[in-house]
């Protein structure tokens, strides 16, 4: 589990740590039949327990704890760190019996509830982790902040699971904020939004692009966007009509913008493409009683509760179009109904688990024949592994000598026998990749994606072999997915995943981050031409694919890009001079001046840098990125005055700008408006909440406020995203310029 290493580490410092302590005094006492013997050994054990642990001795801590427990079995707080401790070490199974003892000795325990649920589910068993996270929501999770984040994530997925997509909606309405949502947020939402009952983890690789856009428009809904939503659901709609609820979706938007007549027209087409859901429906009528269109919506209302006769909505609705023509007693028939299916559960849709979950799709490629049909024999077992032990051996000859044909076939027939060989789908779909079959290189990957998905190398050749097929959506998707997991390899493969990753990045205007991935595979020579231009076009913030630059632009972008290719390795004399002969031959271009401004801040010439973003201001007057990089030198200037006019000016043009908000609290706080500059910074830290920048500038803001404990906690907030965010550079390493 990924989120909460640095949590568990610190748990014994949280305040809650604290109130746990002293609850741990009120239940467990010592038993009065103890020896003082056996008393003082636990005290010996359990104070060597706590020892270790805070030395970081994990495993020595565990072994102390599990014999202190042999002698008071009514420890709660022994129970608590045993949990903690087996949860970090990925001991699930281990930690829900700790944590289940915890919820046993104290059941209003919320945080030891929301441990148990997270290690329930990752043991896969969901329904009792679903009913031990509801518990956690209820009971409240103490002052553990990420600990809350993580349950209700899991809860949120738990809900979509078990068909309450209503319920993963409302908890991601106050969970989740409009800026930096995880990937994992958005694949909830979307799987919700598309009602489909399953986890993220078990979607078809196929639906990742869909699914992500349906997520994008329900974080817009959850955030309140309702235009916003509305556009991207059309969008959907248009590029997927057949595609169940999505209609319903799009229509239920329109209608809570007052756009009846479109919604109804969605709706109707959700009716086409679900004939068998009681919910569109239950839309029209509702839309037809609002404009006292009463037979009309009799009819709909009615067939709602033929569809779904347990739904207690679909009385309900039934109920009051009765009402509204006067058939009272009909009415109270149906609203009778509705109560007394008020609690019922309506089973989520089966078919749209099947249409999205992950399964092989390719047929075996031997054909029984007509005989074999009519009079099946069993097979004989042991002649079927041995032909495809031999199969499989020759398979693998045939692509270690480089005879691709002849291994493509060896892999066919063998899988055709054993269609749940991983290998060999992944080993095939490598072969129709070298071979430029993508189609068929999409379709093995995915196979191989359905049996085992911890490949990161996999999920880029299919991400790759998408790239190819011009699916840029499921394309990125996936390439990120394979960089995220990890790339095996050799160097030059690797290579041209993120080249292809940088790619598409700078389509989806993800400049910054373009850069990042692009730089290690840039340098001089002829050979680097491609990453050249691809850094072109993030330098320029253009977001376009190389064979879609125009003619008249290419010269242009490929000077940018050796601009680039010298910023990137630090060589600012020679990348000044390009810039400056860029500028003299493309004055008014676009983002020119800002990236010359950056590459100049990034050098400490903070003056030349802030008369470039004045001219970027000229040039591109309703952006705000330019105001924002002149805010943060006149920052470094000390010219607080000037920053705090910059910065606002900035979240004029871009309210939802987290760093225009943090600058100007910045500014704010250096001009002694301590309360001001609290709001802006928690608006922020809002809408940007792993900014570690933001947390340190709080924590002063807090401490100038005198609130010394929201500043510590504010405090060890940054220290864990500033720790997180140095190892990610310890990793990939640091560069030395961003295009931002």
């Amino acid at each position: 589990m990924w989120y909460f290493r640095s949590v568990i580490e610190a748990r014994s410092r949280t305040s809650f740590g604290l109130a746990l302590c002293l609850l741990v005094g009120a239940v467990a006492t010592p038993c009065s039949a103890q020896s003082q013997e056996q008393q003082t050994t636990f005290e010996e054990l359990s104070a060597r327990a706590a020892s270790l642990r805070e030395a970081g001795k994990a495993e020595d801590a565990i072994q102390s704890y599990e014999a202190a427990l042999q002698l008071r079995s009514d420890w709660l707080e022994g129970w608590w760190y045993l949990g903690t401790l087996q949860y970090d070490r990925d001991r699930y199974q281990q930690a829900a019996a700790a944590f289940e003892h915890a919820v046993e000795l104290n059941p209003d325990l919320g945080p030891a509830f929301a441990f148990l649920g997270l290690s329930e589910f990752e043991t896969k068993d969901y329904a009792r982790s679903y009913a031990h996270l509801q518990q956690a929501d209820v009971k409240g999770y103490g002052d553990d902040e990420q600990l809350q984040k993580v349950a209700r994530y899991h809860l949120a997925m738990l809900e979509n699971l078990n068909g309450e997509f209503e319920k993963t909606m409302q908890i991601a309405s106050s969970s989740v904020s409009a800026r930096n949502v995880s990937d994992q947020w958005i694949a909830v939402l979307g799987l919700s939004l598309l009602r489909a009952p399953l986890l993220p983890t078990e979607l078809s690789p196929d639906k990742d692009a869909l699914v992500h856009g349906a997520g994008i428009a329900a974080l817009q809904l959850a955030s309140g966007r309702q235009a916003d939503a509305a556009e991207s659901l059309h969008r959907l709609v248009n590029e997927n009509s057949a595609v169940p609820f999505l209609h319903l979706a799009c229509g239920r938007v329109l209608a809570s913008l007052k756009n009846y007549r479109e919604a109804l027209a969605q709706f109707s087409q959700e009716q086409r493409v679900s004939p068998d859901s009681e919910l569109p429906f239950l839309e029209i009528a509702r839309l037809h009683l609002r404009s006292g269109h009463q037979p009309e919506a009799l009819g709909a209302a009615r067939r709602a509760v033929q569809l779904a006769p347990q739904s207690s909505q679909a009385h309900e609705t039934l109920g009051a179009v009765l009402r509204a023509m006067g058939r009272n007693s009909s009415a109270a028939k149906e609203e009778a109904e509705a109560q007394r299916f008020q609690n019922a559960r309506t089973e989520p849709h089966r078919r749209l688990r099947e249409l999205y979950a992950r399964k092989i799709t390719s047929e075996p490629t031997a054909q029984p024949t007509p005989d074999a049909v009519n009079h099946p024999s069993p097979p004989d077992t042991a002649a079927v592994s041995t032909e495809f032990q031999s199969l499989s051996q020759r398979a693998a000859s045939a692509f270690a000598s480089g005879q691709l044909d002849l291994a493509s076939g060896y892999y066919r027939d063998a899988l055709a026998l054993n269609p749940s060989w991983e290998e060999g789908w992944r080993n095939l779909g490598t072969l129709y990749y070298v071979q430029q079959t993508f189609p068929e290189a999409i379709k093995a990957l995915r196979n191989a994606i359905a049996l085992d998905a911890s490949h990161g190398t996999i999920w880029a050749l299919l991400g790759l072999s998408e790239f190819q097929m011009k699916d840029y959506e499921n394309a990125y998707i996936h390439l990120d997915r394979g960089s995220s997991v990890g790339l095996a390899g050799n160097p030059a493969a690797i290579q041209v995943a993120k080249y292809h990753l940088g790619l598409l990045l700078n389509r989806r205007g993800d400049f910054d981050r373009a850069t990042i991935v692009l730089t290690p595979g840039s340098g001089a020579g002829p050979a680097e031409k491609p990453v050249k231009i691809a850094l072109g076009l993030a330098l320029l913030r253009m977001p376009l694919l190389p064979d879609e630059i125009p003619a008249r632009q290419l010269p242009l972008v490929e000077l940018a890009g050796e601009t680039a290719a010298f910023l990137v390795e630090s060589k600012y004399d020679e990348a000044f001079r390009r810039f400056d002969q860029l500028l003299a031959q493309y004055p008014a271009t676009p983002f020119l001046h800002y990236a010359y401004g950056s590459a100049l801040m990034s050098a400490s010439k903070f003056d030349e840098a802030d008369k470039q973003f004045s001219e970027e201001t000229r040039v591109s007057a309703k952006n705000a990125l330019p105001y924002r990089r002149r805010a943060a030198i006149a920052l470094q200037l000390r010219q607080r005055d000037e920053a705090l006019k910059l910065a606002e000016q900035a979240i004029a043009l871009d309210s939802q700008s987290p760093e225009a908000h943090y600058l100007r609290g910045r500014a704010l706080l250096e001009l002694s408006r301590n309360e001001e500059a609290l709001g802006e910074l928690e608006t922020a830290r809002t809408l940007a909440p792993n900014n570690p920048e933001v947390h340190f500038a709080l924590a002063k803001a807090y401490a100038k406020s005198g609130q010394p404990d929201a500043a510590e906690k504010e405090r060890g907030i940054f220290e864990r995203l500033n720790a997180a965010i140095q190892m990610q550079k310890s990793q990939t390493g640091s560069q030395a310029y961003s295009a931002h």
